[in-house]
């Protein structure tokens, strides 16, 4: 199931992949083709072809935390995209980025700001992208995550 936030000047894709209450988000700056795959689950083979499907390139792999259930397929969607991986300080992901709070992560000519939110894991980030936030497990609908 996709749930599709896109306006105009961005593509914004809700993706069911994997794990039991998880989504992942494919964000988009469709004049540059840029894109980032934020918490890849457990269907990057998937997750690659719909970014293809959209005329997307994903440049980059967000991670929100280091659970099992957020980074599942993050190796093979490495694999398939050459994305650089951008996850928090202490994020059990070899290779990966180290992120700070207030960071923004350029995507063609737009960015997403990386916040710092330590709470259902002491690595835990939230993105902002053109007004939407991805919270990984920090927020559910009707809930806060677990810590």
């Amino acid at each position: 199931m996709i749930h599709d936030h896109s306006s105009e000047r961005v593509r914004f894709l809700q993706i069911h992949l994997g794990g039991d209450r998880n989504f992942c988000y494919l964000i988009g700056d469709p004049d540059s083709g840029k894109a980032a795959a934020v918490d890849p689950g457990f269907a990057p083979d998937r997750f690659a072809a719909l970014a293809e499907a959209e005329g997307l390139d994903i440049a980059a792999i967000l991670i929100t935390h280091g659970h099992p259930d957020h980074i599942g397929g993050l190796e093979r969607l490495r694999e398939l995209t050459g994305a650089a991986v951008h996850a928090g300080p202490g994020c059990p992901i070899p290779g990966a980025t180290a992120l700070t709070d207030g960071q923004e992560i350029a995507l063609g000519d737009q960015t997403i700001r990386a916040l710092a939110t330590p709470g259902h894991s002491p690595d835990h980030f939230c993105f902002l992208f053109a007004g939407q936030l991805v919270t990984g497990d920090l927020l559910f609908c009707g809930k806060v995550g677990g810590t």
